[in-house]
Parts: C-alpha cells; sequence; structure tokens
C-alpha cells in the first residue's frame, strides 16, 4: 500500500496479450486501476497505429451525438449530456454485458448504426418540418394578399381608371405579392425610379395579431416574420416587366399572380386556407415524430439518459482503443509496457492465471529487469502514485500545483496539513474571526453531499477551511484578541493603583495566552510588533531547518551520498551557525531580564557577528548569561560559528560536480529524468557494425567531439552548482525575510479590527445610545465580512501559499515528476464529465 508520506514503489512490466483477445484484456483491466501504460513506439504517429481507425470512429460518434443534442436543445428538450453519474453508468454496463450475447467489442457497430439512424431520421424530419412551414408561409402570404389587393381589384374599393398612365387600359400591368417590411422602402423607391414615377403602389403591412395564420422563421418557429402585400400598377411593356421581376427578385419578393374573376380569385382563397390545414396537420405529425424520439432518448435508466449512456459507452470504448494504440505490434502478440504499484504484482498475476475466461490466462506478466535486459533496456521516469482521500485530497492538490513530488521523494502535504493552516492562523489570528471561519467549514461539512457536491471546489476545501478557522482560534487566544476586543479569562496580573499606574503580582504568569491589559496599555502597539515580528523570525526558520533536514532525508533514502555530504550537511551546518544561532538568541532574550538601558540588541549582534568576526558591543550585556556563558566564552563561540559557516560555502559549491565530473556519478537531482525510450539491442549491434566503417579521421573526430562534450558537461555541472548555492545562501537571508509576512499581516488584521469596532460600535456603547448600536452593528458586522472575512483571509491564504511554495519547499522539493495515471475507466470518465460541462 502506498502512503501520503512517500510514493508507492512502482515497477516496470512487460504485458505480453494475444492480439484477438487485446480488447476485452484491456476492458478487464480498467477496471482494477493499476496499470500505468506507457508508449511503446512514440516515435510511430497516431494515425499510423494499430486500431487508430476505431478511435476516430469513436470521435466521429461523438461528434454525431453532440449534434444530436444540440437539436435537442433547440426543441427544448433535456438530452442529459454530461449529467450521468460514472459510477451507476458502469454497474449498468455490466447489466447489460452480462444480457447481451455478441461480444462487447462487437456492439460498437450495432451502437454505431443506431446513433446514424436516429441522426438521419432526425435530420429528414428537421428538413421536413422546415420545408412545412416555408410552403405554410407561402400560403398565408398567398391568403392574405388576395385577401387585401382583391377588394382593389373587382370590389368596392376598385381603383378609378387608369387613363392618367395609359390611354389603353388593356396596356396596364399589375404585380402584386408580399415582401419583408425592412426591404420595403427601399423596394417602393427602386419601383418607382424604374418607371419614372409613371406607376401606382399601395403597400401594406400584414397584420397577423388575433388571426389564426402566422407567418414565422422556418429555422426558428418562435420567431415571427413582418411582411407587408404590396399592389403595383404600371404602363405594360416586356422589356419594364423584365426589369421590374428582377428587382422583386432582388428582394426576395414573392410575387402571386391574379387570373379570373372576382368568383375564382374567392374559390382560389378557400383552396389555399385548406391547403394551409393540411400543412399543419402535417407538421404537427412530423413534431410528433420528433416528439418521440427525443423521448425516446431521454428515457433514464440509474437517472442517465439513453443518449448518455451511449456517449460514455463511447467515451469508454475510445479509452480502451487509445490504450491498445500503446502497445507495440509484434504480428499475434502485442507487448505492453506498464508501470505497476510493486505491491500489486502477485495480485494481478494470480487474477491473469485463475480467470475462468481462458482469454485472460493467455495473457502474461513479467517484470523488465536483468532476465530481458540482453533484449530490452528501457530508461523511463517513473510515476509517482501517492495514496489520498477526501480529507487530504485538498493538502495534495496545493502542492501537486506547484509540482508533483519525484517518485519515492518525500512529500511537502505531509507536512503541510499542520504548517499551512497555522500559518494562516498566524497571520489572521482573532478569536472571533476563527470561529466564523470554523463555523463555516463544519456547516460545509455537514451539508456534504456526494452525489451533488462531488466537483464543487468550494465543498473540496471544507477540511482545509475549518482548520485554518480552528487554528485562527488558537492563535487569538494567544493574542488574546477577539474582534479587537481582550479577553480576560484567567484574571489579569496586573492591579490598578490610581488611575493609570500598574503593578504586577508578585510571580503571577497569565496561563495562556497574553495578559488582557497588555491590549490596553500604551505600549501596546509596541509590544505585540516586537512580539509577532519576533515570532514570526522563529517560525520561518524552525519550517526552513525543516525543509532542510527532509532534504537529508530525502538523501539518505535515495541513497545518495554525494547529496548528503557535500549539499545536507553544508547547508544544514551553514543555516543553524547563522539563522539557527539568531533564533536562539531571540528566546534567550525573552527568558532573560534586563535593564531597559542595557538590553542588547539581536540586530546589532548579528551585524557584529559578520563585521567584526563575533564581537560583542561593550555597552551590552550578552544573552548567552542566561545559559551561564560568559562574554568571552560568547564571542569565542560566534568566531567559530562564522568559521564553521564561510568553510560550508566552498563545500557547497565545489566537492559535488568535481566528483560527478570524475566519477560520472549522478546526484539524487538527476535520477528518474529521462523520457521513456525502447532500445533493441539488435539496433545497438547494427550501430556497432556501421561505425566499424569509420575512417581514423572518422574516430578522431569523434574522439574530439567527446572532450568538447565532456568539458560543456563540467562547465554545466559547475555552472549549476554555482547557482545552488549562491541561491541557498542568499535565499537564506530573503527568506527569513520573507516571513516577516506573518507579522505584518497579523497586526495588520488586528489594527483593522480595532479601527471598524473603534468607529463604528465604541462611541455608542460609551453613550449608551441604542440607535447608534443597531446602525453601527450593521456597518460593523457589513466591513467585518467584506474586508475581513472575505478580502484579509483570502490574502493569508495566498501569503501563506507563498511561504509553503517558495521558502519551504525549495529547500527540498525537487516538484519534477509525473502523476501515476492508470487506465481506469471511472476516473477518464469523470474528468470527461467535468470538461463536457465546462465546454
Amino acid at each position: 500500500m502506498g502512503s501520503f508520506f512517500r510514493s508507492e514503489e512502482m515497477e516496470l512490466y512487460c504485458l505480453l496479450i494475444p492480439r484477438e483477445n487485446s480488447y476485452n484484456l484491456v476492458s478487464s483491466l480498467g477496471d482494477k486501476d493499476l496499470f500505468h501504460f506507457i508508449d511503446a513506439e512514440p516515435h510511430i504517429p497516431q494515425f499510423t497505429r494499430l486500431y487508430s481507425k476505431q478511435t476516430k470512429r469513436c470521435d466521429e460518434l461523438l461528434s454525431k451525438i453532440d449534434e444530436i443534442g444540440q437539436i435537442m436543445n433547440q426543441f427544448g428538450y433535456d438530452h442529459g449530456l454530461g449529467k450521468g453519474d460514472v459510477t451507476n453508468f458502469l454497474n449498468l454496463l455490466e447489466i447489460k454485458k452480462k444480457s447481451r450475447k455478441q461480444d462487447e467489442q462487437y456492439y460498437i457497430d450495432e451502437l454505431e448504426k443506431e446513433i446514424k439512424t436516429v441522426l438521419v431520421d432526425i435530420q429528414k424530419q428537421i428538413a421536413a418540418a422546415h420545408k412545412t412551414r416555408m410552403n405554410m408561409n407561402l400560403l398565408v402570404e398567398q391568403i392574405v394578399c388576395l385577401e387585401k389587393i382583391v377588394p382593389l381589384i373587382t370590389g368596392d374599393q376598385q381603383i378609378p381608371s387608369f387613363s392618367s398612365l395609359s390611354e389603353d387600359q388593356s396596356r396596364i400591368g399589375k404585380i402584386i405579392g408580399t415582401i419583408n417590411m425592412s426591404d420595403s422602402l427601399r423596394f417602393q423607391k427602386s419601383m418607382f425610379r424604374a418607371t419614372k414615377g409613371k406607376c401606382f403602389i399601395y403597400a401594406q403591412p400584414i397584420e397577423t395579431t388575433g388571426t389564426k395564420y402566422k407567418i414565422v422563421n422556418p429555422d426558428n418557429p418562435n420567431e415571427e416574420i413582418k411582411k407587408g402585400v404590396f399592389l403595383f400598377i404600371y404602363n405594360q411593356s416586356s422589356l419594364l416587366e423584365a426589369k421590374l421581376m428582377r428587382i422583386c427578385q432582388s428582394v426576395e419578393a414573392n410575387v402571386f399572380k391574379l387570373e379570373g374573376d372576382e368568383e375564382n380569385l374567392q374559390l382560389d382563397i378557400q383552396q389555399n386556407a385548406e391547403d394551409y390545414q393540411k400543412s399543419k396537420e402535417l407538421l404537427r405529425l412530423t413534431y410528433k415524430h420528433l416528439e418521440q424520439i427525443f423521448s425516446r432518448l431521454q428515457d433514464q435508466t440509474e437517472e442517465i439518459t439513453l443518449l448518455e449512456q451511449y456517449r460514455l459507452h463511447l467515451v469508454r470504448e475510445k479509452q480502451i482503443y487509445h490504450h491498445i494504440n500503446l502497445t507495440k505490434n509484434t504480428g499475434a502478440v502485442l507487448k505492453a509496457y506498464v508501470w505497476l504499484p510493486k505491491s500489486e504484482e502477485e495480485s494481478v498475476i494470480q487474477f491473469l492465471q485463475s480467470s475462468q475466461d481462458p482469454r485472460y490466462a493467455t495473457a502474461q506478466l513479467h517484470p523488465v529487469s536483468t532476465s530481458d535486459y540482453s533484449k530490452l533496456t528501457i530508461e523511463n521516469k517513473r510515476p509517482t502514485k501517492i495514496e489520498k482521500n477526501q480529507f487530504l485530497d485538498v493538502f495534495q492538490e496545493i502542492i501537486n500545483t506547484y509540482g508533483i513530488p519525484r517518485y519515492r521523494e518525500i512529500n511537502p502535504g505531509f507536512f503541510s496539513i499542520i504548517t499551512f493552516p497555522f500559518l494562516f492562523g498566524v497571520m489572521f489570528g482573532d478569536i472571533g474571526h476563527g470561529i466564523l471561519l470554523f463555523t463555516y467549514g463544519c456547516y460545509l461539512m455537514s451539508t456534504y453531499d456526494k452525489k451533488l457536491h462531488h466537483e464543487d471546489q468550494l465543498y473540496k476545501c471544507r477540511y482545509i477551511i475549518s482548520m485554518m478557522g480552528f487554528f485562527a482560534i488558537f492563535c487569538g487566544f494567544i493574542y488574546n484578541d477577539f474582534m479587537s476586543i481582550p479577553l480576560d479569562l484567567f484574571g489579569s496580573c496586573y492591579t490598578f493603583q490610581g488611575k493609570s499606574k500598574l503593578k504586577r503580582k508578585d510571580e503571577c504568569v497569565y496561563p495562556f495566552g497574553m495578559d488582557p491589559v497588555w491590549l490596553d496599555s500604551q505600549n501596546s502597539l509596541t509590544f505585540f510588533n516586537s512580539f509577532k515580528m519576533k515570532s514570526a523570525i522563529i517560525l520561518g526558520v524552525s519550517q526552513m531547518l525543516l525543509g532542510i533536514l527532509l532534504k537529508g532525508l530525502n538523501s539518505m533514502l535515495q541513497l545518495s551520498a554525494l547529496d548528503f555530504f557535500f549539499e545536507f550537511l553544508p547547508q544544514l551546518l551553514f543555516f543553524i551557525c547563522t539563522f539557527g544561532y539568531m533564533a536562539l538568541l531571540i528566546i534567550l532574550k525573552w527568558l532573560s531580564s534586563f535593564a531597559p538601558s542595557e538590553a542588547p540588541s539581536i540586530l546589532t549582534i548579528m551585524l557584529n557577528f559578520i563585521l567584526n568576526f563575533g564581537k560583542l558591543d561593550p555597552n551590552y550585556d550578552n544573552i548567552l548569561g542566561y545559559i551561564d556563558v560568559s562574554r568571552k566564552q560568547q564571542e569565542k563561540l560566534q568566531f567559530y560559528l562564522l568559521i564553521v559557516a564561510a568553510v560550508c560555502v566552498p563545500l557547497m559549491l565545489f566537492p559535488k560536480p568535481i566528483f560527478q565530473y570524475l566519477f560520472g556519478s549522478k546526484s539524487s537531482e538527476d535520477q528518474h529524468i529521462q523520457s521513456p525510450q525502447v532500445l533493441e539491442i539488435q539496433d545497438q549491434e547494427e550501430i556497432q557494425s556501421q561505425s566499424q566503417h569509420h575512417t581514423h579521421h572518422d574516430k578522431q573526430h569523434l574522439k574530439q567531439q567527446e572532450q568538447h562534450t565532456s568539458h560543456e558537461s563540467f562547465s554545466e555541472l559547475f555552472v549549476h552548482q554555482v547557482i545552488e548555492s549562491i541561491e541557498f545562501v542568499l535565499g537564506s537571508v530573503s527568506h527569513t525575510a520573507s516571513y516577516l509576512r506573518l507579522w505584518a499581516l497579523s497586526l495588520a488584521h488586528s489594527q483593522l479590527a480595532h479601527v471598524f469596532f473603534e468607529k463604528t460600535l465604541q462611541s455608542s456603547i460609551e453613550n449608551s445610545s441604542i440607535l447608534g448600536l443597531l446602525v453601527g452593528y450593521f456597518i460593523f458586522a457589513l466591513i467585518t465580512f467584506g474586508v475581513l472575512m472575505c478580502m484579509d483571509v483570502m490574502e493569508c491564504f495566498l501569503h501563506t501559499l507563498r511561504l509553503h511554495w517558495v521558502e519551504f519547499q525549495s529547500k527540498f522539493y525537487k516538484a519534477d515528476g509525473v502523476t501515476f495515471q492508470p487506465l481506469s475507466f471511472k476516473t477518464s470518465l469523470a474528468q470527461h464529465q467535468i470538461y463536457y460541462e465546462n465546454n
């Protein structure tokens, strides 16, 4: 079993799979979540792989399903895509496998036929509905046109004689039709200019409100089109008529013919009305058929629609063929190279051998080790598998955002479980605000529902929010700060003598945290400044020292003597002799009692420690006197510490690149860096046979190239080590200063809380104003929530993140690992669901 402290041990195995059983075997392995496939032939393009056509086929069918889903969405039907529960689908799939007579790998043929049939049927019905709506629009336009124009020609509203246009009434031409209202004015101007003003134009919009007729957009039945009828009378001539008809075509006007007398025209209106009703009935039947198709695709089994089942099955199918394509095709047998947890080897071999299905028993699994070294050499970056659960997931996600842990490297997430919320609490320390944050975290934990909130990012953070609130309460008790109000929980050690003078009780020590008197004293800000600043330095030095110790532990676990003796030990000694000594001085100064004029300055001591080779300022007492160390002994100790720190710098700088150059040894930083490669010994022999034909001149040239390469590699090693050493030495200073953000943000939080309370509630409390309390409390609550509970929480979180990523993890964490990604249908389908929902 793996652990959260270090990744699980991995072993590279060769899995021999009979080609005819490859689908069923890989399908079974996908349910075990154990096999991390690597590409056995990375140089071969994807489109030439064994099952590239099958993966392309799955992609095409998935695009067809998306098209069906879009059509259903347009018609107001819930397609359910991206909403199915993966676990329910996999359980449903197992049930269907048992009831299905044909082999699983051939089910895709049936599925493809079904999807294509459904899509073609839907497209035909939509095309038929589109054509029917266009025909209905044309009938409505013709009916309305005849109803409005016929009375103008033959009825009581007949237009008078057109003698002004032509002496021969038989030469008068008429054009009637319909046009979009947006083009009506432009159309009238064009017709007027074409006839040079010798025309009569009648135009009126079609009003369908309150009638049984509607003119709708064929592509969107919910969108009504505004059209108008027109009557155009002109002097008839063949050339002019052709010109006018071209104008009608340019604006997409529908032109109708007027033939016969008034009685025949009325019969035409009735016939068009009957045809409209028939078309309407045909459209209803078309929609009914579409509704039946969509309803069948909406049918749910285990809360998963049929269309979603099709999609998930195709995603699973694509995963199977994709992983088969990662194998090496040797004819009748496929050779797969997989990473497998070492602890699972026996169970997997037992599964393959004891399976009742003969298809699995033919597969063979064996480690790629010395037994196969004569045939195969593989260098591969081992994947990192870290066991985690819902509680640990958010902490590991914080670490993985910076970088994946290297194989078998100590996982910083193990320590961040405590250090992350604790450092947040140091900056956010307040009893009241911590209770609010802790209560919110508990609310998220109590209302969490796996089905509803499985992918909700806020609910994923419920545990870390609760812990941040808890440590904020803890640090709030240390600061004795409840929304800027001190709490007298254990009784103060000071008594008032007069109005402003305080006297400390003999041998009285406040049991936990700060005495409440300190928060109301005149030098409160100065005292807390000093306390929080020095506490921040001690915490920073402690965490960085932990990081250096973890580097040494990594070196021992990876059996890297070079890193242990020439990186870890010099860095540890340098850090302890400088900043570790400074932290010790701070603690001893707290424990000692000095006269105000004789209290030594830590800053002065550290400056003299470097500039004056450890000499102390004669005007101040020595801090180490608390542990019975004289001034001369302290100066001698500081001199020796400075010498040790100075010697550690060249030890970090020179030995490691020299040893690497002379002996070719690799440090733990260089292990497991190579990308996957497969080299056949036969290919190596061919290269060697070809090299024998090289001339003597070529050999000399190659030798010179090798020497040049070796010199370059040494220079690269040396430059890299120089950068590492300088970064550590200078980083020790800058990183220690960076931890002062703990002091700065904690002070800012307490001062903001104090200002908010003072400006909103304090005066109302002193004056006993109920109205002022009500108004002030509303403003106080609003500002507290917006500034302290939202902005300041985010600010403290980001600064805590920075301290872990840069100051702590830079001491030991390489973060260049590869995540263990086994073939897992449950994981891949869940990731595909998230991607589908987001896109």
